[in-house]
């Protein structure tokens, strides 16, 4: 229900209202000829009076899963590049899965195709333990794939996984309630779907 005061009002009665409700609680204000009103959320204004708008919940979840998919894909984005995504060597240090690193790995195996680097060449990484490891062109060559494969499970597995998540929820604090964490196994993720699926058929 909106609230509202009848004009005419002096200037402090009209200020105090605003604030109150505008910049205290975060209600749209709107003036007609004889009021100044205060809407919810959930109201909109016509024919000059406030009204619940019947499409708030809709609007609502749209916003919310518009919103959380673009958070699961800069997280997804923000992870890789953070350094966090990790391939581990056969030595047990870790090769970070950027970007950065991929095309860097990539020009080397493209050197020894190309006969920049003989197969007796070794290749000095440093990893993200700050340890400098020789790698053999079929150790270059697994590191790769393995880095590959790493940002492949976030983009392939666990982004379309948070997706499904977001798009199975009902109402806009269901989609809200979703935490994006791309360190979380991917069963975990599964496993919230199943959940938010073992709710809907409840429900019904």
């Amino acid at each position: 229900m909106s609230y509202y005061i009848i004009k005419p009002c002096s200037k402090e009665q009209r200020a105090d209202f605003v604030v109150l409700h505008n910049h205290q609680n975060g209600r749209k204000i709107v003036e007609t000829e004889n009021f100044i009103y205060a809407l919810e959320a959930n109201e909109i204004f016509e024919n000059d009076e406030p009204t619940i708008n019947e499409n708030y919940e809709s609007e609502q979840l749209t916003l919310a899963k518009k919103q959380k998919c673009d958070e699961a894909n800069n997280a997804a984005r923000y992870y890789l590049e953070s350094g966090n995504a990790l391939y581990q060597l056969e030595d047990g240090n870790h090769i970070e899965a950027t970007d950065g690193n991929i095309g860097k790995l990539g020009a080397y195996a493209l050197g020894f195709i190309t006969g920049t680097y003989s197969q007796e060449n070794l290749i000095y990484w440093n990893t993200k333990e700050d340890k400098t490891v020789s790698l053999t062109q079929s150790q270059l060559t697994k590191a790769l794939l393995g880095v590959g494969k790493v940002q492949a499970e976030i983009w392939n597995v666990k982004y379309p996984a948070y997706l499904a998540q977001i798009e199975a929820c009902k109402t806009a604090d269901e989609v809200n309630s979703i935490i994006i964490d791309y360190a979380m196994e991917v069963n975990n993720a599964q496993e919230n779907i199943t959940n938010n699926n073992e709710v809907d058929k409840n429900d019904i």
